[in-house]
């Protein structure tokens, strides 16, 4: 049924709830109405001005709203399933805790709308514009939302996106590919020893840190003192000392007395040898002297 503008003012004045049950509204002007728990089910208010209407806890399940105006309407807790709004103006409508399931919002501005605690199961919303709205507790379950203008950050509010169809879905598995095979194929740390080039022995002492290094050279040089003792010390000079001495007092006595004299070196003057050599030191004294 058609409705004319006088008609129209006394039906929004009249008690509530109103009955508009496939009521034909369409392009009406219905700004600011109080529509409060009105029976709107399958009712044509297709490019009506409702502007600021209330139409909190409505029934409106079924109804054509293509190309209608919401901007700042009073959708709060109303029953929208399965409902027409493609194409529809609602910036800044409040629609908390609204039941929208299967509605069709392809299209539709819902710029800095309040859709928190919605029922959004299966709705198709492609191409919608979301910019600012509110999806705090929001149900999305196998809902479409190609092409919207939605963030991760809004759908991260959202109660559940099981089997939605999510803008940009095919980019934000690449993205998550490339940075799991990043992490797979980062270059292991390198060995230092390997890195420098550095034998066994070097990695070792690098390793040890520096206290142990300078712990291993004292005790390189203890040991070379203790050879160098051994081989050049007094009691190797001693020895030979006593040699030519007694190789002095007997000038006269031939080469096999000295020969023999040489051959009783004392054990440290035989380690002193260098190898290699084919005369003791006693001998070199003895042959010195002669």
């Amino acid at each position: 049924m058609e409705f004319t503008r006088q008609q129209l003012y006394l039906l929004v004045n009249s008690a509530k709830p109103l009955w508009l049950v496939r009521a034909d509204l369409s392009g009406a002007d219905l700004r600011w109405a109080n529509l409060y728990k009105a029976n709107a089910i399958r009712s044509n208010l297709s490019g009506a001005d409702l502007r600021w209407v209330n139409l909190s806890e409505a029934e409106v399940s079924g109804a054509d709203l293509t190309k209608a105006n919401l901007t700042g309407a009073d959708l709060r807790e109303a029953h929208l399933s399965w409902s027409n709004l493609t194409g529809a103006v609602l910036k800044g409508a409040r629609l908390g805790g609204a039941q929208m399931t299967c509605a069709r919002l392809a299209g539709c501005d819902l710029e800095g709308a309040d859709l928190s605690n919605a029922n959004l199961c299966r709705a198709v919303l492609r191409g919608a514009k979301l910019g600012q709205a509110v999806l705090k507790g929001a149900d999305l379950r196998g809902a479409d939302l190609s092409g919207a203008d939605v963030t991760s950050g809004q759908l991260a509010q959202a109660k559940s996106l099981a089997g939605a169809l999510l803008p940009g879905a095919k980019e934000t598995t690449t993205a998550g590919s490339d940075v799991d095979r990043a992490r797979v194929e980062a270059p292991a740390p390198s060995q230092p020893s390997r890195a420098r080039g550095e034998g066994p022995a070097e990695a070792a002492v690098e390793a040890a840190g520096e206290p142990a290094a300078e712990q291993t050279v004292t005790v390189a040089e203890e040991h070379a003192g203790k050879a160098v003792e051994e081989g050049t010390g007094p009691a190797a000079e001693e020895g030979a000392g006593e040699a030519v001495e007694r190789l002095a007092e007997t000038e006269t006595e031939g080469q096999a007395e000295t020969a023999t004299e040489g051959q009783a070196q004392t054990p440290s003057e035989a380690q002193t040898e260098a190898p290699g050599e084919s005369k003791k030191p006693a001998e070199v004294a003895g042959h010195a002297l002669s």
